[in-house]
Protein backbone atom coordinates (compact mmCIF):
# COMPACT_ATOMS: atom_id res chain seq x y z
CA UNK A 1 0.00 0.00 0.00
CA UNK A 2 1.06 3.43 -0.95
CA UNK A 3 0.50 6.74 1.21
CA UNK A 4 1.70 10.00 0.92
CA UNK A 5 2.56 12.52 3.36
CA UNK A 6 1.00 15.52 3.99
CA UNK A 7 2.79 18.83 3.02
CA UNK A 8 2.21 20.27 6.33
CA UNK A 9 3.98 16.91 7.92
CA UNK A 10 6.91 17.15 4.99
CA UNK A 11 8.21 20.85 6.35
CA UNK A 12 9.48 19.58 9.76
CA UNK A 13 11.26 16.75 8.77
CA UNK A 14 15.13 17.18 8.36
CA UNK A 15 17.53 14.09 7.44
CA UNK A 16 20.89 13.93 8.06
CA UNK A 17 23.61 16.88 7.56
CA UNK A 18 22.48 17.82 3.96
CA UNK A 19 19.39 19.29 5.03
CA UNK A 20 15.67 18.04 3.93
CA UNK A 21 15.53 14.38 1.99
CA UNK A 22 15.45 14.42 -1.55
CA UNK A 23 12.33 14.89 -2.82
CA UNK A 24 11.83 12.41 -4.84
CA UNK A 25 12.29 9.88 -1.99
CA UNK A 26 10.81 11.56 0.65
CA UNK A 27 6.87 11.96 -0.69
CA UNK A 28 5.76 8.06 -0.48
CA UNK A 29 6.35 5.30 1.89
CA UNK A 30 5.22 1.63 1.84
CA UNK A 31 3.47 0.26 4.96
CA UNK A 32 2.88 -3.51 5.69
CA UNK A 33 -0.37 -5.56 5.29
CA UNK A 34 -1.30 -7.33 8.27
CA UNK A 35 -3.94 -9.92 8.08
CA UNK A 36 -5.63 -10.59 11.04
CA UNK A 37 -8.65 -12.91 12.36
CA UNK A 38 -8.44 -12.69 16.17
CA UNK A 39 -9.22 -9.34 17.97
CA UNK A 40 -6.03 -7.23 17.65
CA UNK A 41 -5.84 -6.25 21.38
CA UNK A 42 -6.04 -8.86 24.06
CA UNK A 43 -8.04 -6.34 26.17
CA UNK A 44 -12.14 -6.79 25.23
CA UNK A 45 -13.01 -3.62 26.89
CA UNK A 46 -10.51 -1.54 24.40
CA UNK A 47 -12.92 -2.20 21.58
CA UNK A 48 -10.04 -2.81 18.79
CA UNK A 49 -11.78 -6.39 17.06
CA UNK A 50 -10.81 -7.19 13.16
CA UNK A 51 -13.14 -6.18 10.35
CA UNK A 52 -15.70 -9.10 10.08
CA UNK A 53 -17.53 -7.85 13.13
CA UNK A 54 -18.73 -4.62 11.40
CA UNK A 55 -19.98 -6.21 8.76
CA UNK A 56 -23.11 -8.29 10.26
CA UNK A 57 -25.51 -7.80 7.21
CA UNK A 58 -28.48 -8.99 9.57
CA UNK A 59 -28.19 -5.71 11.64
CA UNK A 60 -28.56 -2.01 11.04
CA UNK A 61 -26.46 0.51 12.27
CA UNK A 62 -28.75 4.19 13.98
CA UNK A 63 -27.99 6.00 10.65
CA UNK A 64 -29.27 3.18 8.45
CA UNK A 65 -32.26 1.92 10.62
CA UNK A 66 -33.36 5.82 11.13
CA UNK A 67 -32.83 6.24 7.05
CA UNK A 68 -35.18 3.51 6.14
CA UNK A 69 -38.05 4.67 9.07
CA UNK A 70 -37.95 8.48 7.74
CA UNK A 71 -37.05 9.46 11.11
CA UNK A 72 -34.16 11.53 12.74
CA UNK A 73 -31.06 9.26 14.78
CA UNK A 74 -31.56 11.64 17.63
CA UNK A 75 -35.50 10.60 17.63
CA UNK A 76 -34.04 6.95 17.83
CA UNK A 77 -31.77 7.79 20.57
CA UNK A 78 -35.01 9.33 22.08
CA UNK A 79 -36.73 6.25 21.64
CA UNK A 80 -34.42 4.08 23.24
CA UNK A 81 -33.82 6.08 26.46
CA UNK A 82 -37.99 6.33 26.53
CA UNK A 83 -38.01 2.20 26.59
CA UNK A 84 -39.86 2.32 23.21
CA UNK A 85 -36.89 0.97 21.31
CA UNK A 86 -35.20 -2.36 23.12
CA UNK A 87 -31.00 -1.28 23.98
CA UNK A 88 -30.10 -2.53 20.86
CA UNK A 89 -26.40 -5.24 21.05
CA UNK A 90 -22.64 -3.22 20.35
CA UNK A 91 -20.06 -4.07 17.66
CA UNK A 92 -16.82 -3.83 18.34
CA UNK A 93 -16.32 -0.52 17.51
CA UNK A 94 -19.03 0.53 20.00
CA UNK A 95 -21.94 1.07 17.24
CA UNK A 96 -25.33 0.28 18.23
CA UNK A 97 -26.21 -2.41 15.87
CA UNK A 98 -29.84 -2.61 15.54
CA UNK A 99 -32.10 -5.86 14.98
CA UNK A 100 -34.35 -6.08 11.30
CA UNK A 101 -37.48 -5.65 13.28
CA UNK A 102 -36.58 -1.91 14.52
CA UNK A 103 -37.49 0.01 11.55
CA UNK A 104 -41.10 -2.19 11.60
CA UNK A 105 -41.53 -0.30 15.29
CA UNK A 106 -39.64 3.17 14.25
CA UNK A 107 -42.39 3.22 12.06
CA UNK A 108 -45.27 1.88 14.47
CA UNK A 109 -44.08 5.15 16.54
CA UNK A 110 -44.39 7.14 13.67
CA UNK A 111 -47.75 6.26 12.74
CA UNK A 112 -48.82 6.19 16.38
CA UNK A 113 -47.51 9.74 17.21
CA UNK A 114 -49.52 11.23 13.91
CA UNK A 115 -52.73 9.95 15.39
CA UNK A 116 -52.18 11.55 18.64
CA UNK A 117 -51.02 8.93 21.16
CA UNK A 118 -48.56 10.16 23.80
CA UNK A 119 -45.21 8.15 24.15
CA UNK A 120 -46.82 6.85 27.30
CA UNK A 121 -49.95 5.71 25.36
CA UNK A 122 -47.38 4.22 22.53
CA UNK A 123 -45.28 2.12 25.04
CA UNK A 124 -49.04 0.95 26.10
CA UNK A 125 -49.51 -0.27 22.77
CA UNK A 126 -46.52 -2.09 21.87
CA UNK A 127 -46.51 -3.59 25.07
CA UNK A 128 -50.38 -5.12 24.43
CA UNK A 129 -49.08 -5.60 20.95
CA UNK A 130 -46.20 -8.75 22.49
CA UNK A 131 -48.50 -9.75 25.29
CA UNK A 132 -50.05 -13.11 24.42
CA UNK A 133 -52.81 -12.50 26.28
CA UNK A 134 -54.12 -9.34 25.01
CA UNK A 135 -56.20 -9.08 22.27
CA UNK A 136 -58.02 -6.78 19.19
CA UNK A 137 -60.67 -5.73 21.95
CA UNK A 138 -57.77 -4.14 24.39
CA UNK A 139 -56.12 -2.20 21.26
CA UNK A 140 -59.69 -0.94 20.49
CA UNK A 141 -60.41 0.37 24.03
CA UNK A 142 -57.15 2.21 23.54
CA UNK A 143 -58.00 3.83 20.39
CA UNK A 144 -62.10 4.48 21.50
CA UNK A 145 -60.21 6.51 24.61
CA UNK A 146 -57.79 8.40 22.31
CA UNK A 147 -60.67 9.68 20.38
CA UNK A 148 -63.05 10.23 23.43
CA UNK A 149 -59.84 12.54 24.42
CA UNK A 150 -59.37 14.32 20.58
CA UNK A 151 -63.82 15.05 20.58
CA UNK A 152 -63.32 16.46 23.91
CA UNK A 153 -60.41 18.70 23.09
CA UNK A 154 -62.27 19.67 19.68
CA UNK A 155 -65.14 21.00 21.99
CA UNK A 156 -62.84 22.76 23.86
CA UNK A 157 -61.05 24.13 20.31
CA UNK A 158 -65.07 25.35 19.28
CA UNK A 159 -65.47 27.50 22.29
CA UNK A 160 -62.70 28.92 22.27
CA UNK A 161 -63.55 29.97 18.50
CA UNK A 162 -66.89 31.06 19.65
CA UNK A 163 -65.42 33.35 21.58
CA UNK A 164 -62.99 34.96 19.99
CA UNK A 165 -65.67 35.31 17.40
CA UNK A 166 -67.62 37.57 19.79
CA UNK A 167 -64.95 39.48 20.39
CA UNK A 168 -64.11 40.44 17.53
CA UNK A 169 -67.36 41.15 16.67
CA UNK A 170 -67.43 43.84 19.68
CA UNK A 171 -63.96 45.49 18.34
CA UNK A 172 -64.67 48.46 16.03
CA UNK A 173 -60.61 48.23 15.20
CA UNK A 174 -60.42 51.97 15.87
CA UNK A 175 -59.40 53.76 18.86
CA UNK A 176 -56.52 54.23 21.36
CA UNK A 177 -55.80 50.59 23.05
CA UNK A 178 -57.07 52.15 26.17
CA UNK A 179 -60.39 51.55 24.77
CA UNK A 180 -59.69 48.21 22.74
CA UNK A 181 -62.70 45.94 23.31
CA UNK A 182 -60.99 42.39 23.24
CA UNK A 183 -57.45 43.97 25.49
CA UNK A 184 -60.45 44.94 27.45
CA UNK A 185 -62.07 41.51 27.66
CA UNK A 186 -58.53 39.51 28.63
CA UNK A 187 -58.26 41.90 31.62
CA UNK A 188 -61.50 40.83 32.94
CA UNK A 189 -62.54 44.54 32.41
Amino acid sequence: MRYVLPASCRQGLRFGSAGKMPAARWRTFHLPKIKTKKPLDPVVNYRVYSVKTMHDKTFQKIGQAAKAAAVGVETVRFYEREGLLPKPKRSGAGYRLYPPDTVARLRFIKQAKQLGFTLKEINELLSLRASSRANCGHVCKQAERKRDEIDGKLRELRQMRRALNNLIKECTGEGPLSRCTILRAMEGK
